[in-house]
């Protein structure tokens, strides 16, 4: 049997016992060890997450802001109020179009008309013009009935129509109708290439007049305009 004793006066007391040591942070080369993967690899994911949420809000708000841009210039059948150096956009009447170079600036004779006047030309005898009769139903006008209405306006206001030439033709992608001939206005002589053509509720009047010496002159830039009409 052992006996416990207090010890003498001149003997030292048996040191503590050690603290339990504090956990210190793994060495630098033990981070590799497969005990340390599966933290590592968590906060890889969460931080590819956020990487992928700052991408999907950052499309959310592009789409929002410029969604809207999108769907009026660039969705299909938007592409005539594209801008482009030279073409001149009618918002109101829904076409656009680019007149010649040179021409004067585009004036509004009426509500549905717009028009430009040849160089050295009169305003009032000399202009290209787009002429828009727009359906109150809001169906599709038919093309036949749309031609021969904007002739019986031409009728109406010019004197002495003598048709030269008639067929059909394309603009804008779509059928139209052409007609050539030679008039009055207020006794003066002109001569007058008119296109008709149908698009969405719409019917399109491009013609151009000027006089009748100067008429041929023109007639190219005229053309070239005509094929760069676009409509909703």
């Amino acid at each position: 049997m052992i006996e416990s004793r207090e010890p003498l006066g001149n003997e030292e007391a048996p040191p503590p016992p050690p603290l339990p040591a504090q956990e210190t942070a793994p060495e630098p080369e033990l981070r590799s060890s497969p005990i340390f993967k599966p933290a590592a690899e968590r906060v890889i994911a969460v931080r590819r997450k956020k990487r992928l949420l700052v991408w999907f809000l950052l499309l959310v708000l592009v789409a929002v802001s410029g969604g809207g841009v999108y769907w009026k210039y660039f969705r299909p059948g938007a592409d005539w109020r594209q801008p482009e150096p030279g073409r001149h956009i009618s918002e109101a009447n829904g076409f656009s179009i680019r007149f010649p170079e040179g021409w004067a600036g585009v004036r509004e004779v009426g509500q549905y008309e717009e028009a430009v006047c040849p160089p050295g030309g009169d305003e009032y005898f000399d202009r290209l013009s787009v002429v828009v009769v727009v359906q109150p139903s809001g169906r599709e006008p038919d093309l036949e009935v749309s031609s021969t209405l904007a002739m019986t306006r031409m009728r109406n206001a010019l004197e002495e129509i003598e048709l030269k030439g008639a067929g059909g033709a394309t603009v804008a992608g779509a059928p139209a109708k052409c007609q050539v001939f030679t008039c009055k206005l207020d006794g003066e002589p002109l001569k007058v290439k008119h296109y008709c053509v149908v698009k969405s509720s719409r019917a399109f009047s491009i013609f151009f007049r000027a006089a009748a010496e100067s008429f041929e002159s023109h007639l190219p830039a005229f053309e070239k305009a005509v094929e760069s009409f676009k409509a909703k």
